[in-house]
């Protein structure tokens, strides 16, 4: 297994704890909530007009479209692009530049590529030392990871239960990986 996937469940609990980082532990219930922890804008704007926000209201529990999906991921993207240098307390550095924007994109395509009904989970978003990001999506017995690295090459790992794929690629591989994924 390549380097840039042993250990990353285990430690990735650490590794935010030192970095200071939280996740929130469960959904929002109302619109209101979810557009302000997702796009940081005012609750009274959010509930004047969600659907300029991306979310659809069902009584009182809001529905999350493929843009507050991206929204959140994004916000994700961003904190940790503001990780400071020894984040990890091992020499790690702040996310590269390059790893920032190919962060960004691999959101892009995921929303683009997720339909609103679909019922996986967004995809979990952590540092990867030295100066890069981990995308870990789960679903069922399928696992898929991509690891941005800090030059902005990418390293994907699909798992099934019959086998594991490992390869590096570049940006153009995301789209069949994610397909394959989603399509179970």
């Amino acid at each position: 297994m390549n380097d840039n996937f042993k250990g990353l469940s285990t430690g990735l609990h650490v590794i935010e704890a030192r970095a200071g980082i939280t996740r929130a532990r469960s959904a929002p219930k109302t619109a209101a909530t979810a557009i302000t922890i997702a796009l940081g804008i005012a609750p009274a704007a959010a509930a004047a007009a969600p659907h300029a926000y991306g979310i659809r209201l069902k009584g009182e529990t809001a529905q999350a479209s493929s843009s507050l999906r991206y929204a959140g991921l994004l916000a994700r993207v961003l904190e940790i692009s503001r990780l400071p240098d020894g984040w990890d307390g091992r020499g790690s550095k702040r996310p590269s530049n390059d790893a920032v924007l190919h962060a960004r994109e691999i959101v892009r395509r995921f929303s683009n590529a997720v339909p609103d009904d679909w019922k996986g989970s967004a995809p979990l978003v952590a540092p990867l030392a030295p100066a890069g990001f981990q995308f870990e999506w789960k679903n069922g017995v399928r696992e898929l990871y991509v690891a941005c690295n800090e030059d902005g090459t990418l390293s994907f790992l699909e798992s099934t239960p019959r086998a594991d794929k490992e390869y590096d690629a570049d940006m153009d591989a995301l789209n069949p990986a994610l397909k394959r994924f989603i399509a179970g």
